[in-house]
């Protein structure tokens, strides 16, 4: 079964999303901060998607992309309230594989783990 982590602070987001995956067949969890993602890396096993929100409160979604992709074989889908062209390159160049805007529907991030 496909394991997905979302990391986001937003409380009800995180949890819808991982409502909403779990209805779709992954096995999915969420977490609320950097710290609490860098926990799950180390304690469990490695996921195998990772959604990622750009804005955390004690860390940068970009930074943690580039640390994911050095140390981890996962996919990696920004999640972010920023939209802009800068960002969604900086976004890509931290190591994403997909970026989203959070205006994206459950099913257009369901659509890109499947992808």
């Amino acid at each position: 079964m496909t394991h997905i982590l979302i990391v986001e602070d937003e409380t009800r987001l995180r949890k819808d999303l991982v409502d909403f995956l779990g209805l779709c067949g992954f096995a999915a969890s969420g977490v609320a901060t950097a710290h609490e993602l860098l926990l799950a890396l180390e304690d469990g096993p490695a996921p195998d998607v990772v959604i990622l929100d750009v804005g955390l409160p004690d860390g940068n979604g970009f930074e943690l992309a580039r640390r994911l992709r050095e140390t981890h074989r996962c996919g990696i889908i920004m999640l972010t309230a920023l939209g802009d062209s800068d960002d969604r390159i900086r976004g890509f160049e931290s190591g994403a594989d997909i970026y989203l805007v959070k205006h994206s529907t459950l099913r257009e991030i369901e659509a890109a783990i499947r992808s």
